[in-house]
């Protein structure tokens, strides 16, 4: 039987899988209760444009969406948490977020506006299990809501699905 190629192999997929709920977790045991000590609300009527092909939506716990790339395994995602004990900063978020992996190396930080709100724009790497990835992070919070919108992949595939998550941004609107 002679064996089949895939353009994006089940290992990427769980490794990719694998840096998504290390994220989710991170995220969720930081800032993911309220004062009745019940889970976060997710937000509501929100408006964005799902990313176009390659990507599609795959279901994983703990993220509101989630596309991951057919052809790289590269992953768009956003994560709402609403009524909270807790009001993180935008640089807590952004610490939290980043301490999943211990050789998490921070190439930028960038404060901006996005939903007429402060944000902070984040681009990072890391190695896990020896892979390079790289992500891209956009924090920023909007009536009573914490927002974390991602994208991450592999080093050498980060650059070429890129503009995808710029316009899903672009795109992205909290009410």
């Amino acid at each position: 039987m002679k064996p089949t190629t895939k353009s994006f192999s089940s290992r990427s997929f769980l490794f990719l899988s694998l840096i998504l709920i290390a994220i989710s977790a991170s995220l969720a045991g930081c800032i993911s209760m309220n004062v009745g000590g019940k889970p976060a609300e997710k937000a509501q009527e929100l408006s964005y444009t799902d990313p176009a092909k390659p990507f599609s939506k795959i279901q994983k716990e703990g993220f509101d969406r989630v596309w991951q790339s057919k052809s790289t395994g590269n992953s768009i995602a956003y994560l709402s948490e609403c009524k909270t004990a807790t009001e993180p900063s935008l640089t807590a978020m952004e610490a939290e977020t980043l301490n999943v992996n211990q050789d998490t190396k921070l190439i930028s930080s960038k404060e901006s506006t996005f939903n007429q709100r402060g944000s902070l724009e984040t681009l990072a790497e890391a190695k896990l299990d020896g892979v390079e990835i790289k992500m891209a992070f956009l924090f920023f919070k909007k009536n009573g809501c914490q927002f974390t919108l991602s994208y991450v992949g592999r080093s050498k595939n980060f650059e070429s699905e890129f503009e995808h998550f710029e316009k899903f941004k672009r795109n992205f609107r909290a009410p």
